[in-house]
Order: structure tokens, then sequence, then C-alpha cells
């Protein structure tokens, strides 16, 4: 019989393509999401990516910003989950410092968090 292995936490990485209100570079761009599928199949196994569009409103700038994301999504298992988790906020929080954000869209099991 063939083993079946369950991964019970839905957790995903929204990548943003600006700096505030600026479009950053294509290569920009695909460098940070390149950087979130490595992160998240190094410590979780793997990654499915979605193309997309978002926006959000900035009290930094006071106005709407309106972006392409990609969603970067990943599946691991409870202890997995676990022991990562300190590597994976780091992350997050490095993310949000160098690609100059308001915060990070960062989602797990169905609940949406901003990484400030």
């Amino acid at each position: 019989m063939r083993r079946i292995t369950e991964l019970e936490i839905e957790q995903a990485v929204y990548v943003p393509s600006t700096e505030l209100d600026k479009k950053v570079l294509p290569q920009v761009f695909k460098r940070r999401i390149l950087e979130v599928k490595r992160t998240l199949s190094k410590l979780f196994g793997g990654y499915t990516a979605y193309q997309g569009s978002g926006g959000y409103y900035s009290k930094d700038i006071n106005k709407v910003i309106n972006e392409d994301i990609v969603k970067v999504v990943s599946f691991a298992k409870k202890e997995d989950f676990q022991k990562n988790k300190p590597k994976l906020y780091n992350r997050l929080r490095s993310w949000k410092r160098r690609w100059k954000q308001e915060s990070i869209g960062y989602e797990n099991e169905g609940n949406m968090y901003y990484i400030e």
C-alpha cells in the first residue's frame, strides 16, 4: 500500500510588485517571487504560485495602491511548520524592510496577517 502524507497547514505569501506606489522593474519582481518560492520550498517542501492583482489603502501616502501580485502557496506538516515558523517570520520581516513595504501579506489557514 502506498503511503499518504497529510499536510495540515496551508499558508501563502503575497509578493508585491511595488515599492509604495511605484512599480518595481520586472526583473526585480521576478527575483522577489523566486526568493519566496525557494524559501517556502526549503522550509516546507514546495509551493504553488498564482498571479493576480490587488490593492490596499496606504495611510503613509493617503491613497489606494493597485498592484500586480503573486500569491505563493505552500503546505506543511504541523511539526515542520512549528519547527520552521521562526525562520519564516524572520524572513517575512526581512522582505518587508528590503522591499520597502508598509507590510507583507501572509495567509495561514485562511487567516490574513499583515507583517509590519
